[in-house]
């Protein structure tokens, strides 16, 4: 299994990535928090493995949502994770007519990234 975390914040990055190994033991876990630097391996099929991506909101340079737009025009069928503050129901209501698969609430916890594993369970490997 391979984890892909998109997040501005190296501090976010590093929790997340000790959360993901607890729950996900086998799990190749990708930390970037350059979205330019992770357009380019998408567009380059470095991410073709990839069963989740995880995409912070909020970045700098390329907002999250157009991320998520990139990913699902590459792989339709993966399972997306939007992490975000920002909790207004129109913003929800987007990404999700962007076919996320689950919006996550910032601070991430444990817990929430158990739940992200049982939503990820219940729909399956669908990366094909």
């Amino acid at each position: 299994m391979k984890i892909v975390h998109v997040d501005d914040s190296r501090f976010s990055l590093k929790i997340a990535t000790n959360f993901l190994k607890q729950i996900f033991k086998e799990a190749e876990i990708v930390s970037l928090n350059d979205e330019e630097e992770f357009l380019k391996l998408l567009e380059e099929s470095k991410l073709d493995d990839t069963d989740i991506f995880i995409i912070d909101l909020m970045l700098p340079k390329i907002s999250g949502e157009e991320l998520v737009k990139q990913i699902k025009k590459r792989y339709p069928n993966v399972f997306v994770v939007v992490l975000s503050s920002n909790v207004q129901s129109n913003v929800k209501k987007r990404l999700y007519d962007c076919r996320i698969d689950l919006f996550i609430e910032k601070p991430l916890t444990l817990d929430k990234l158990r739940d992200m594993e049982v939503c990820y369970n219940e729909k399956g490997n669908r990366r094909v």
